[in-house]
């Protein structure tokens, strides 16, 4: 069975043109190719910082950002921990805590999704899965 990003690839070798995501609030889409082109530097930026199988934070605003930087942590095998970005500084250090890396475009000494800026990894706790969601008990 093919993965996602392996569907994203056929497609934006056939049609890269084409639409993939279109932001709901601007006029700001993505095309297959541009997709694709992200995927792949966001699996290259994840594997020279965290080992398969490790929890990425994801703080980052834009959803488009968010959506190319998680559709690359999954398509590596990485557990995905989505983190609202608008959280209180003290709420995002605890929610970060289990990530090996944070992916952000607001967080000092994270990779930014801007620059791929390289930040020092840290250990993460074993587990699996592809998405770990937190929730602060409200």
């Amino acid at each position: 069975m093919a993965s996602l990003a392996d569907l994203i690839a056929a497609r934006a070798a056939h049609d890269g043109a084409a639409p993939f995501l279109e932001s709901a609030t601007t006029t700001r889409f993505i095309t297959y190719a541009q997709c694709n082109d992200a995927v792949h530097r966001w699996r290259t930026v994840l594997a020279q910082n965290a080992r398969p199988g490790a929890a990425i934070a994801l703080s980052i605003m834009d959803p488009l950002d968010f959506c190319l930087a998680y559709l690359g942590a999954l398509s590596c095998g990485y557990r995905v921990l989505p983190i609202d970005p608008g959280l209180p500084a003290a709420m995002r250090a605890d929610a970060f805590a289990p990530a090996a890396l944070v992916i952000s475009d607001n967080v000092a000494g994270a990779i930014r999704t801007d620059a791929y800026v390289n930040a020092a990894p840290r250990r993460a706790p074993g587990g699996s899965g592809a998405v770990e969601l937190r929730s602060s008990g409200t």
